[in-house]
Parts: C-alpha cells; sequence; structure tokens
C-alpha cells in the first residue's frame, strides 16, 4: 500500500482510514449516503483510497457503485414514504391530480434515459432519486438506468485516477458547482414548464 508522505495532506483521513480493518465500511457508508441526503460526491472518497493503493481501484469502485446503488433504492423508498404521509394528503387538498398525472408522465416516459443522464452531469441526483419514489415512478427502469449510470460513472473516474493521479480528478471537480448549477436550473425550468401547462 502507497501510503508515504507523498500522499497530499486533505486525504490524510482516509489514508489513516485504510489502515483500520473496517476500511471498505468507511467508503460503503459515504456511497449508500449520498443518493440518500449526503451533499458530497461520492467518487471524492472514493479517489482518497484510490489514491493511497491505486492497486485496489476496482475493489473501491465496485463497493462505491454498489452501495450507491443500494443508496439509490432506499431513497426511492423514502420518496415512496413521503408520497403516502404528506403528497397524496396535498394532491387531494389542492386537486393538484393534474399537475400529479402530468409530472409523474413526464418522468416516468424517460427514466431511464434521465437517471443514465444525471450520473454524467454534476447535478444532484438524490432530487431526482427521492422524487421518483414520490410520483411512483416504475422501479424497474429508474434503478436499471440509476445503476448502468452510476457504475459507469465511478468506473471511468476510478480508472482515470489510477492511471492518470490526483491532477487529472482536480481537473474534472474544478468547474463542478457552476455546471451543476446552470444544468440544475436548466432542467428544473424545463419541468415547471411541462408541470404549468
Amino acid at each position: 500500500m502507497n501510503t508515504g508522505s507523498q500522499q497530499p495532506h486533505r486525504w490524510q483521513w482516509f489514508v489513516d482510514h485504510l489502515r483500520s480493518p473496517h476500511s471498505s465500511w468507511w467508503l460503503a457508508l459515504f456511497a449508500f449516503l449520498e443518493p440518500i441526503f449526503l451533499p458530497l460526491w461520492p467518487e471524492s472518497v472514493m479517489v482518497a483510497f484510490t489514491l493511497a493503493d491505486r492497486s485496489r481501484w476496482k475493489r473501491y469502485a465496485a463497493i462505491t457503485a454498489a452501495a450507491s446503488i443500494a443508496g439509490a433504492i432506499v431513497g426511492y423508498l423514502i420518496g415512496v414514504a413521503l408520497f403516502h404521509w404528506f403528497g397524496a394528503p396535498a394532491v387531494r387538498y389542492f386537486d393538484l391530480h393534474r399537475s400529479f398525472r402530468t409530472a409523474h408522465a413526464f418522468l416516468a416516459g424517460n427514466i431511464l434515459l434521465v437517471m443514465m443522464f444525471l450520473m454524467f452531469a454534476p447535478v444532484p441526483d438524490k432530487v431526482f432519486v427521492i422524487l421518483s419514489g414520490f410520483l411512483h415512478i416504475p422501479f424497474l427502469p429508474f434503478i436499471v438506468g440509476f445503476g448502468a449510470g452510476r457504475i459507469g460513472r465511478v468506473f471511468l473516474v476510478a480508472y482515470v485516477v489510477e492511471h492518470f493521479g490526483e491532477k487529472t480528478f482536480e481537473g474534472m471537480r474544478r468547474y463542478f458547482g457552476a455546471f451543476a448549477l446552470v444544468i440544475g436550473l436548466v432542467i428544473v425550468w424545463a419541468v415547471l414548464r411541462v408541470i404549468m401547462r
């Protein structure tokens, strides 16, 4: 394991935890919580682990992908529960049946491609994970789209970092915030236009 002095200081917490017998669980925990509520790109943690031991990049990518998919399932179920507790009464009280059907049809008809796109766009996917459950989007295309996109993204990032190092990853992250804001606003604007018709 390469954990010498050349490791950047900002990764030191992760490097220290790699020496723990529970190191993989730390990685899985971050990846699992991200699709539900954690405001952290899961690849950031995976990259830290990969930089500490590049020979295990495939293992770290597999853990990140599997835990993320499990987190997406839980996030979807949370959305279903939120609709049952709050959404359904609100739809009835405010007579939002038409808007609900429109939003459901828009997302359900494109959910596989939407989720795959989101995995490669710097947009907080947790909103769409919970929204999919809230709108009762068919589960199978939802999880297939999420899983395919997340597996592809995670392994791509891990491969790039293993072969080219931290500088490449830092370049990928440099414009993440601004690009995410623009893409997110465009998507929200498009969805609102469809719902308000």
